[in-house]
């Protein structure tokens, strides 16, 4: 049996003024089981390395990753009538015209960048050392305009994510290199900025006495690793709930004496119990955490796409669509199609149609969080009725109901 070729994916940016992008864009493209090919413009003797000697290397490779901010770049010399594009630009043109995928990654408009990294300031530190000539004022002028350009032709190709930090760039990296093709060329960089900031935190009130203020650290510094008791992550499926020590049935003979919770994570189907407090809710935001920037902490799959919902916010968007009759909402409470519904209905940029193609998926994880907190045995039984439909309809991906 012949292995599996490795597809080779070129990292295409400005250097200096993205480093830690192009290590987090590397980071992605091994964690999709891809090879990365980083040209770096300058060999050891300080000369750049040849127009035709870098496209070349683009030549041997499945795809292309651009990652563009407030730098043009190097603009080779002696381009067809007079031309000035960018090294990046030139590279992303030669892959276009081979028919090879270009991923196109620029810089958010609302952004806050380093001054110093931008075109203009070259113009300023020619000024503060009187070195300013018209011949660089007029290049910059000429690269501004036509990083615009380069940026619109981008969007162009089909594919375009935005960033504002290095850890913007690596999900959607590894789910357009694993994702198939319609929901590769989606824009998930919105929906992974608020997955990042919502499930992020910790918020702790009252730690000092008679304070109701609330303090905020980062998950990753305080999630403490759960364990499972009594056996019940050996099959983790609907009626066998993982719970927290004390919690769990008592141990039968043969069954494990306690394991750590997320070992549970390799089950199609898991229901997590425990009491109030216990860390169900935390546990699903470090898991959404670990799909968003992978730190190796979690044995989870390449390309896991989580879908973290709050059952109480989807529960409240089903009886505020039912009691004002929205038009196009599913006919009946316990309807699966509700998912699509709501997930469609946040500020994402993602329609129903892109949520019901990645449901279909095995990458993807839904991660439901509360059941117990809906507000009565009724709603509670209809939500369950719901999830429960929402496996057969999405038998490929993994639930994981708290």
């Amino acid at each position: 049996m012949k292995d599996k070729k490795v597809r080779r994916i070129f990292i295409s940016s400005t250097s200096e003024d993205l480093e830690e992008y192009r290590s987090a864009a590397r980071d992605a493209v091994l964690s999709a089981g891809c090879q990365p090919i980083m040209m770096e413009y300058f060999t050891a003797q300080g000369k750049r390395k040849p127009l035709e000697a870098c496209l070349r290397e683009v030549d041997t490779c499945d795809a292309v990753i651009a990652i563009v901010a407030h730098r043009y770049g190097w603009v080779p010399e002696g381009q067809p009538d007079g031309k000035a594009k960018s090294i990046t630009w030139l590279e992303c043109e030669r892959a276009a015209a081979a028919q090879t995928e270009v991923l196109g990654f620029v810089v958010s408009k609302d952004c806050a960048w380093p001054e110093s990294t931008k075109e203009a300031y070259r113009v300023m530190q020619a000024v503060e050392r009187g070195a300013l000539t018209p011949e660089l004022a007029a290049e910059v002028s000429r690269n501004i305009k036509l990083l615009g350009e380069f940026k619109t032709w981008l969007s162009g190709l089909g594919f375009r994510g935005e960033f504002a930090k290095p850890d913007d760039l690596k999900m959607p990296i590894a789910l357009a290199l694993t994702a198939g093709t319609e929901c590769a060329a989606a824009d998930t960089s919105k929906y992974f900025a608020w997955l990042r900031e919502y499930t992020g935190w910790i918020d702790i009130r009252g730690l000092q006495v008679g304070s109701g203020k609330v303090h905020r650290f980062p998950i990753r510094d305080l999630y403490t690793p759960l364990t499972a008791a009594g056996g019940a992550t050996v099959e983790p499926l609907p009626e066998k709930a993982a719970k927290r020590p004390g919690a769990g049935p008592s141990k039968k003979p043969g069954m494990r004496d306690r394991v750590g919770l997320e070992e549970s994570l390799t089950g199609k189907r898991l229901v997590i119990t425990g009491d109030p407090g216990s860390g169900k809710t935390t546990f699903l935001r470090r898991i959404a955490q670990e799909c968003c920037s992978p730190s190796g902490d979690f044995k989870l799959p390449d390309g896991t796409f989580p879908v973290f919902l709050r059952i109480a916010e989807l529960e409240e968007h089903i009886a505020t669509c039912i009691e004002r009759r929205h038009r196009g909402a599913p006919a009946t409470a316990e309807d699966p199609e509700w998912l699509l519904h709501f997930l469609e209905s946040r500020k994402w940029d993602l329609d129903a149609g892109y949520f019901d193609r990645t449901l279909h998926e095995e990458r993807t994880m839904v991660l439901l969080d509360g059941l117990d907190e809906a507000p009565d045995r009724v709603v509670r039984e209809r939500m369950a009725r719901l999830f429960e439909n929402a496996t057969q309809r999405y038998p490929e991906c993994r639930f994981v109901v708290t």
